[in-house]
C-alpha cells in the first residue's frame, strides 16, 4: 500500500507541477486508535521528498495497510483532505471550500489510489480551476489575483497609471513644440511590501516603457509598456509580465482618452500556479487647472481575464475574470523656488474589482511623487484595504 502522505503529494503535482512551495504548506495525518501528527514545510519538495523515507511509520508506530487514518493538506489556507475511512479500500478525497467531495473505491487500496491519479488526470482538470479559484478567492498571497502585487493588479495598475501619470510633470507653460515632440524611454524601479497577519507579501517591479509622440499632435501618444516582476512571499517566489500597448487619443484641451490591450505571463514552481492573461481598458484622463495648480481626474474599466497555461503534460487553468473600476485625483505642485524644474504630485487611487470573487476586492492608494529635474521621478504610496495594507516605493528617469 502507497503511503497516505504520498497520496496527498499525487494531488500537490496535479495541482501544482513538480516542485511547488507555499507560504502556509502543512500537513496533518489522523489514524484511529495511534498517534497523530502535524508537520509544516516552506517548500512542497522538501515535503514530497520526505515521503522517500518512512514518512508516516516513523512518526505512527503501528500504522499499516489496514489502518484507519486522515490526511489533510493546508494548500495555502485551503484543506484538501484524503482519507481511508474504514479499514476497506475507499479513498475519499474532499476540499469543502470547493465544495468536491468525491470516493474511490477499487479492489484493493493500491487500486484506489490509482482511479484518484486518474481523476485528476481527466475530469478532475475542472476541480483543480475550482481550487485555484479559492486561493484568489480566500487568500492574498495568490500571485494571479486576490491581492495588490498580483499579475491582474499589477497589469491594472500599469494600464490606469500609463494614462493617468503625467509624462510631463509640470513643464513650462511655454515650451517649444520642438522638445513637445520627443519620444522617450523610460526605466524605473518599484517595490512593495503588502502584510497580513506578519506575511510579508513583497514584489520588485522593473518598468520598461517606449513612447512615440505624433508629429502632428504631440499629445496623440503611442505606449508601449514592459513591467517585469517579481513577488515573494515566504521563500516563495513567482515572477510576471504584462506588456502593454496604449494609444493616447485627445478628445479635446481637457479630456483624453486612453485605450490599452495586453498580454500577461505568470509562472511560480513556488506558487504551484500559472496562467496567461489577456487583458483590454478604457482610460479617460481630464485635466483642468484650479488656484493656479494642474490637476487631473482619471477613471478607468477594464476586462482581464486568465487563460490556461501548458506546462509539459499539466495543464493550469485559473479561469479567473476581472472587471476592475479604477478613479483616481491628483493635484501637481510646482516647486521650482527649491529645486529648478522640479514639482510635487499628490494623488489618490480607488480600486474596485467586479467580476469573479477575490481576496482584496476593493483598495486605495495615497501618494506623493517628487520629479527633481525633468524625466526623473521617485515617490511612495501608501495602500489600504480592509484586507491587507502596504507601501510602494519607485523611481523613473525617462530620456
Amino acid at each position: 500500500m502507497k503511503k497516505l502522505t504520498i497520496l496527498v503529494s499525487t494531488i500537490i503535482l496535479a495541482i501544482q507541477g513538480p516542485g511547488s512551495a507555499q507560504d502556509l504548506f502543512s500537513i496533518t495525518v489522523d489514524a484511529q486508535g495511534l498517534t497523530s501528527f502535524t508537520e509544516e514545510f516552506d517548500n512542497a519538495s522538501d515535503l514530497i521528498n520526505a515521503f522517500d523515507g518512512n514518512f508516516i511509520e516513523d512518526r505512527i508506530p503501528g500504522f499499516n495497510d489496514n489502518t484507519i487514518a486522515t490526511g489533510t493538506l493546508g494548500f495555502r489556507g485551503v484543506d484538501v483532505i484524503l482519507a481511508f475511512e474504514t479499514a476497506g479500500t475507499a479513498l475519499r478525497l474532499r476540499i469543502p471550500e470547493t465544495g468536491l467531495d468525491v470516493t474511490f473505491t477499487g479492489a484493493t487500496r493500491d487500486a484506489s489510489e490509482n482511479l484518484l491519479e486518474d481523476f485528476f488526470e481527466s475530469e478532475g482538470e475542472a476541480e483543480i480551476t475550482k481550487l485555484l479559484q479559492a486561493l484568489a478567492r480566500k487568500t492574498t498571497s495568490d500571485p494571479i489575483a486576490g491581492n495588490p502585487n498580483s499579475l491582474i493588479s499589477t497589469a491594472v495598475y500599469n494600464d490606469f497609471n500609463s494614462a493617468f501619470v503625467p509624462e510631463d510633470p509640470q513643464p513650462p507653460r511655454k515650451e517649444k513644440s520642438k522638445k513637445e515632440a520627443r519620444n522617450d524611454i523610460s526605466v524605473g524601479a518599484v517595490y512593495s511590501i503588502l502584510n497580513r497577519s506578519g506575511a510579508d507579501n513583497e514584489k520588485i517591479t522593473i518598468p520598461l516603457g517606449y513612447t512615440y509622440r505624433s508629429k502632428t499632435n504631440p499629445r496623440r501618444k503611442y505606449k508601449f509598456k514592459l513591467p517585469i516582476s517579481r513577488m515573494e512571499i515566504s521563500n516563495s517566489i513567482a515572477y510576471h509580465v504584462s506588456p502593454s500597448f496604449a494609444v493616447s487619443l485627445p478628445v479635446n484641451k481637457f479630456w483624453t482618452m486612453t485605450p490599452s490591450i495586453g498580454y500577461g505571463l505568470s509562472g511560480s514552481d513556488d506558487f504551484g500556479t500559472g496562467t496567461q492573461l489577456v487583458t483590454g481598458s478604457l482610460t479617460n484622463a481630464f485635466k483642468f487647472e484650479l488656484w493656479g495648480l494642474r490637476h487631473t481626474y482619471g477613471n478607468m474599466v477594464g476586462y482581464y481575464d486568465s487563460l490556461k497555461l501548458s506546462i509539459g503534460d499539466f495543464s493550469i487553468d485559473p479561469d479567473i475574470t476581472i472587471i476592475p473600476f479604477v478613479n483616481g485625483f491628483q493635484t501637481q505642485i510646482p516647486t521650482e523656488n527649491f529645486i529648478k524644474g522640479s514639482s510635487i504630485r499628490l494623488y489618490i487611487i480607488d480600486t474596485n474589482y467586479f467580476g469573479d470573487d477575490v481576496a482584496v476586492e476593493h483598495s486605495d492608494e495615497f501618494g506623493l511623487a517628487l520629479t527633481v529635474w525633468r524625466g526623473a521621478t521617485i515617490g511612495v504610496n501608501y495602500l489600504y484595504s480592509s484586507e491587507i495594507k502596504g507601501v510602494r516605493f519607485g523611481f523613473n528617469f525617462r530620456f
